[in-house]
């Protein structure tokens, strides 16, 4: 039988439906809380070819081996101990640094797709650890669900029933904000959220969620990243404000920044 030789996939944004991170850990990781949604509107298509050396052609952002899809490919050859050559070609529309998964999510379609065209046998569970070793974010992108509670930094994952029936418009202001100095803020401002409070609060967001009473959710949404985020650039908040001004029944930072939902009826 013929291998496949191409396969395309989209690789969807995410959002974070809230976000705290509730203390370092011994590893130099942060321990968070967070429920992680897909946006399927908000996409990068990747198209990988078999061929004879791994190369990443991106239309924006890093191409080649600064590539995060780049070390998708070297971690997925290393554990299997085969040398799986592919093209990559990422046709980005996700906005790079804006705390939507972007990288993370190219990396996830690059792993689903490298497996499906070797046919490589290889285990849910292995192709997960390697998905954590590339990024936190990375395994959310491999689970069918569109919704999973984030648990330890963010890779301990529990899929979620989230029946959200609103409306959700994203925007990226432009800046570019590093996860690393955001979480250095976190860290020297103190500013941790207590884990029960924090496990409780996502319930109370997932249970409004379903309920279907959104309004409830502005009281409910909090992302540890936005007090220190939002003092060093105050026009993140001021756009959180406009969508607030236009009729968004809540509005949150995604991530670690710079983009931010507002959500609608």
């Amino acid at each position: 039988m013929d291998h496949l030789q191409s396969i395309q996939l989209k690789a969807p944004a995410k959002i974070n439906f809230g976000l705290w991170v509730t203390g370092k850990r011994d590893d130099g990781y942060h321990e968070i809380r967070t429920i992680f949604l897909k946006v399927p509107s908000l996409f990068d298509t990747l198209t990988i070819t078999r061929s004879d050396r791994t190369e990443v052609i991106s239309s924006r952002g890093p191409s080649g081996r600064e590539n995060i899809a780049y070390r998708a490919i070297e971690l997925l050859s290393r554990s299997t101990g085969q040398s799986l050559n592919v093209r990559i070609e990422i046709e980005k529309r996700i906005p790079i640094g804006a705390g939507l998964g972007g990288g993370s999510s190219d990396a996830a379609a690059v792993l689903l797709a490298t497996v499906k065209l070797f046919a490589l046998n290889i285990s849910h569970d292995e192709l997960m650890e390697i998905a954590s070793s590339i990024g936190s974010d990375v395994p959310f992108f491999l689970l069918d669900s569109m919704a999973a509670i984030g648990r330890g930094r963010g890779e301990v994952l529990e899929p979620i029933e989230f029946n959200f029936r609103g409306r959700v418009k994203v925007e990226f202001p432009g800046i570019h904000i590093s996860t690393g100095w955001a979480y250095s803020e976190l860290a020297r401002k103190g500013l941790y959220v207590p884990e029960g409070e924090a496990e409780s609060n996502l319930n109370e967001i997932i249970e409004a969620v379903n309920a279907n009473d959104l309004e409830k959710l502005r009281s409910l949404l909090f992302n540890s990243f936005e007090k220190v985020v939002m003092e060093a650039h105050p026009e993140i908040l001021s756009l959180k404000k406009r969508f607030l001004k236009e009729g968004a029944v809540a509005a949150l930072m995604s991530g670690s920044g710079s983009s931010v939902f507002g959500i609608f009826r």
